[in-house]
């Protein structure tokens, strides 16, 4: 019989920059810091599957033939594939329910939090037999640094949502923190995220709290801009799922 475990984590800037679309052009820089910090999960990134950011989709990975994927969320019964996400600001999302071996790695941006990224995140593992999710949240941009402009950001958030306008506006107005004179707020999306996972019923075993903007040690577009090859500085976020006999 095969007992299911999972590990999971989040790389600094000590480890180096983690850019998905230098990753995916085949930059050597950028794939060998890939090789050095998940050289205990695969180091040859052999079953490695990333998320390339975009279009809200959540993937069902059945295998690592594919490995970069336009979607904002992964989830998979396979022992040994690598779920990834990368991040500068956004926030990983590691969800798993071992004793039935389903896991899921989600990108968290507010776009795709409107887009209920993690409730459909969910709905797909469920559908693949998960019943006791368990989640982790990695870090992020606190709502202390997460300045908006808040009629333009409310009107983009309820077209993602597909709702009514004025059901949406209530619910962006609970995890808007100021409204000034300028017409600016601040958000609050780990707020929101902490909301959808109590709202499924996930039980939230960790969250690292480390804002990236204020964090030296972390990657943030807010903080830093983009690189010397115009791409984004970012974090990459793993989940594997493995099994031992």
């Amino acid at each position: 019989m095969s007992i299911l475990s999972f590990e999971c984590g989040v790389s600094e800037k000590s480890d180096g920059n983690m850019s998905v679309f230098r990753a995916a052009t085949g930059d050597e820089y950028v794939l060998e810091n890939r090789r050095k910090f998940l050289s205990g999960a695969d180091e040859d990134l052999e079953n490695v599957v990333s998320c390339l950011v975009g279009g809200y989709e959540v993937v069902h990975v059945r295998d690592s033939s594919e490995r970069y994927v336009s979607a904002d969320a992964l989830v998979t019964t396979s022992p040994d594939i690598i779920l990834t996400v990368t991040a500068a600001d956004c926030y990983p999302v590691f969800l798993w329910d071992e004793q039935v071996g389903v896991v899921g790695m989600v990108h968290v941006s507010w776009r795709s939090a409107a887009s209920r990224i993690i409730t459909r995140t969910i709905d797909r593992m469920q559908e693949l037999g998960a019943s006791d999710i368990i989640a982790a949240v990695g870090p992020g941009l606190s709502p202390s640094n997460f300045e908006v402009y808040t009629k333009p950001f409310k009107e983009e958030f309820t077209s993602l949502r597909n709702i009514d306008c004025d059901s949406d506006v209530d619910y962006v107005g609970e995890f808007m923190l100021t409204d000034s004179l300028v017409g600016k707020s601040l958000f609050d999306l780990s707020g929101l995220i902490i909301h959808e996972l109590r709202r499924r019923g996930v039980t939230i075993d960790e969250r690292d709290g480390r804002c990236t903007y204020d964090t030296e040690e972390l990657y943030s577009y807010r903080a830093d801009g983009f690189d010397q090859c115009g791409k984004i500085e970012s974090q990459l976020a793993y989940i594997k799922l493995s099994a031992t006999k």
